[in-house]
């Protein structure tokens, strides 16, 4: 599937899942069932519950996605959400 039918949202992770899963919930309200991109696994970048991401859905099944990117701090999701919407101004 091409990248550009991917849906990119911010999520918080609530819970670890074996398997390398987690859930994380989007919105305040829908959760979705995610697993780590190769890229984090890669380079050891750890993942736990309370942590702010970056996710990758599919328009096609919106209860599963990818873990992209792991904010470090919830500054710095707020700071990106600022720039874009300058960006769109």
């Amino acid at each position: 599937m091409k990248s550009e039918n991917k849906i990119e949202i911010k999520g918080k992770v609530i819970k670890a899942l074996p398997g390398g899963r987690f859930l994380v919930e989007v919105n305040g309200k829908h959760k979705v069932t995610s697993h780590i991109a190769g890229r984090i696994r890669k380079f050891f970048i750890q993942v736990m519950a309370g942590d702010m991401v970056k996710l990758e859905i599919s328009p096609y099944d919106p209860t599963k996605g990818r873990i992209i990117y792991r904010y470090y701090d919830e500054n710095e999701s707020i700071e990106e959400d600022l720039k874009e919407k300058e960006d769109e101004s």
